[in-house]
């Protein structure tokens, strides 16, 4: 259905014969397991780890201009409190908690090659607010993360009876912009560009067509991002500069959305 992040979740109808012969909206519910990893830019040492449960909702059309050629929009929302463990500036472990909140929606426009293959290109937005929660004496940060990329897909489905259907996804990234706006609570403000980024994303889809217009969908969509480098701002109190410079320790994100809902044709 939806991704998260995917990052891309399509509807199909279930009939193979006239697959693509209606529009459809959807509009489904589920839980994203979601994971944020920060490594040591010189040792690779773990130095943050974010994991826990989101709960999300996902939405959204797919419009076919012809035969042979089908607009898809989705989007996501996802929000949760999630465990925080990871260290200090001193290096002491510290733990804590993460308030996440997730939003994302992707657009592509695809070519049917048979009834039931496609391939489509597009593109993909997300912003993850995360606010880490001060914890026994040490300050967290808000962060906020802006990420859109161009992205290529791979769609193949699979007839299993009459009203069952099961399709499967693929898609790669291209990163075209992305960046962190940080409060740290202790220093000014700064916004850093994030570098040599990749993502992907797979997942796999079954549809139930109880009715003529009306159907049940349940989908599974697995999304990874990662950066590498970062650039480097200056660290500042109220105007002064420290003589610091902070900058985005190597990070990855990884989604994994289980979401069931609904289908209507038009």
């Amino acid at each position: 259905m939806n991704n998260i992040i995917k990052i891309a979740f399509s509807l199909l109808c279930l009939n193979s014969a006239h697959c693509y012969a209606k529009h459809t909206l959807f509009l489904g519910g589920g839980g994203v397991n979601y994971q944020l990893i920060e490594n040591d830019l010189y040792t690779n040492q773990q130095l943050v780890k974010e994991s826990g449960n989101l709960i999300s909702i996902n939405y959204g059309v797919d419009y076919a201009l012809n035969q042979h050629l089908i607009l898809h929009a989705q989007a996501q929302q996802s929000y949760g409190i999630i465990d925080y463990d990871g260290q200090t500036q001193s290096g002491i472990p510290h733990q804590s908690e993460t308030t996440h909140i997730i939003n994302q929606g992707s657009a592509s426009l695809g070519y049917l090659l048979s009834k039931q293959s496609e391939i489509y290109i597009g593109f993909h937005g997300q912003q993850d607010l995360r606010d880490v929660a001060n914890h026994n004496g040490v300050y967290g940060a808000t962060e906020l993360y802006t990420k859109i990329f161009s992205k290529i897909g791979l769609k193949q489905g699979f007839q299993l009876h009459k009203n069952h259907y099961i399709q499967l996804l693929t898609e790669i990234y291209q990163p075209l912009f992305a960046e962190s706006f940080v409060d740290s609570r202790v220093n000014d403000d700064v916004t850093i560009t994030l570098k040599q980024g990749n993502a992907y994303a797979w997942g796999i889809q079954y549809q139930y067509q109880y009715a003529n217009k009306q159907g049940l969908f349940l989908h599974y969509n697995d999304t990874n991002i990662r950066y590498k480098k970062s650039s480097l701002a200056t660290q500042s109190i109220y105007g002064q500069a420290t003589g610091n410079y902070l900058y985005q320790p190597p990070i990855r994100f990884q989604q994994k959305t289980l979401a069931v809902g609904m289908t209507w044709q038009f």
